[in-house]
């Protein structure tokens, strides 16, 4: 399939905040690609590094070669791909929204979302499933407490500070309107509306998802992060009762962060 005949959008949002089973469920429409984070956004973003005033030779380089260079990471990482849509995932990929605009005019991002407090609960519950493993989360700190956790994830540089500072950057941009946010709660509630209502969105044609065989897993990779299990998706989709076992005033902390209600 040609690039000029697919679809290009995009997944990103919050960690812990469903966009492993977002991918898991589009999926299964066989129009669709979706998989866990890609190293697609990774390879863009160090191109336009390697295209800046760090390279002795930028001067020879037009905007036009650079367009045409990023579009072609994207287009030619998926060029194999049967699928008429591809859903690439990253949470860093709303800080590039005003590039993604000009090079898939059509893409959307959608953002998957969810209380703070309850996603770093979700990254406690992983080191309490994990007592014997050291995260790469964590730079591998085996002495690390709750609360040197919570300081790492929420640094500009940690995976939900950083994924968080992206969506605020992307949403009070000018390209507000390319954004899709999709709450968890939603999703494992109500996983029918949800993806419909993404669907109306594209512009794709309904397609009668089974949400009671989702079942997605990526071992080798997580085994990297130090975490089991990380990004495996139940079978069945619906809401899961996690205990709340952050001290109070970590949770006093992450009260009233999600500005995009």
């Amino acid at each position: 399939m040609t690039a000029s005949q697919r679809q290009v959008h995009f997944i990103a949002g919050l960690p812990r905040s469903g966009s492993t089973l977002l991918s898991a469920i589009l999926r299964q429409n066989p129009s669709i690609h979706a998989a866990m984070s890609s190293p697609v956004e990774h390879i863009f973003s160090s191109a336009i590094t390697s295209m800046s005033g760090q390279n002795n030779f930028y001067r020879f380089i037009t905007d036009e070669q650079r367009q045409r260079i990023l579009r072609g990471i994207v287009e030619n990482y998926y060029a194999e791909m049967p699928n008429k849509i591809i859903f690439d995932t990253s949470r860093n990929w709303p800080a590039k929204l005003p590039a993604l605009v000009h090079l898939f005019p059509e893409a959307k991002i959608i953002c998957c979302v969810r209380d703070l407090v309850s996603i770093v609960n979700s990254f406690e519950h992983l080191v309490l499933n994990n007592p014997y493993s050291v995260s790469i989360l964590y730079n591998w700190n085996s002495k690390i407490t709750v609360y040197g956790r919570f300081e790492t994830l929420m640094g500009p540089d940690g995976s939900v500070g950083r994924a968080l500072n992206a969506l605020k950057e992307a949403y009070y941009g000018p390209y507000r309107d390319r954004l899709i946010f999709v709450e968890y709660d939603h999703i494992v509630k109500n996983p029918l509306k949800t993806i419909t209502s993404i669907y109306e969105e594209i512009g794709v044609a309904a397609f009668e998802h089974d949400f009671n065989a989702i079942g997605y897993e990526a071992p080798d990779f997580d085994t990297h992060l130090g975490f089991s299990d990380m990004h495996t998706v139940r079978s069945s989709v619906s809401p899961r009762a996690r205990e709340n076992i952050l001290p109070v005033d970590i949770r006093r902390r992450l009260q009233g962060l999600e500005f995009w209600r």
